[in-house]
């Protein structure tokens, strides 16, 4: 289980991966995570379906950023890392985003994310072989909600 989902209290059930006529068919909480963030870009960022969460509570995130990546955005980890060496790979950051800085968040009680594990993007174009992905990554269909922590 993800560790935001533990930290989120969230769980999957066995009936999110159904198959019919060898064609996925799509959950309900997938299609409103399709309906928060109709990007295909967003999409492909995950490895699984995201998880939709509307939080209880704050949560207190953190945002990888530098060069082409600006300090405030829809992507966030909920742990800050202790490099950008393993930022980039865990987080499948594109080239060019440096992951030097690192910037702390307050998502307010109410707010609704999509919560997963970062897919691997190598091969991907403007990606490098590094983006191997798997880390906890929530995405903010409204980056406005964030509330940067001074």
């Amino acid at each position: 289980m993800l560790a935001i989902a533990k930290k989120l209290g969230l769980t999957r059930t066995a009936g999110e991966s159904t198959l019919m006529f060898r064609r996925r068919v799509q959950t309900a909480a997938e299609q409103e995570a399709l309906a928060l963030v109709p990007d295909a870009t967003v999409r492909a960022a995950f490895k699984d379906p995201p998880i939709v969460q509307e939080l209880d509570q704050d949560l207190i995130v953190y945002r990888q950023w530098g060069n082409r990546a600006a300090e405030s955005g829809r992507w966030f980890s909920p742990q800050p890392y202790s490099s950008p060496a393993r930022a980039r790979p865990y987080l499948a950051l594109p080239n060019g985003i440096t992951a030097a800085n690192t910037t702390a968040f307050r998502l307010p009680a109410g707010t609704k994310v999509l919560v997963g594990r970062a897919a691997p993007q190598t091969g991907t174009i403007g990606f490098g072989s590094y983006a191997v992905g798997g880390g906890d990554q929530i995405c903010l269909p409204d980056p406005t909600a964030a509330v940067r922590i001074p």
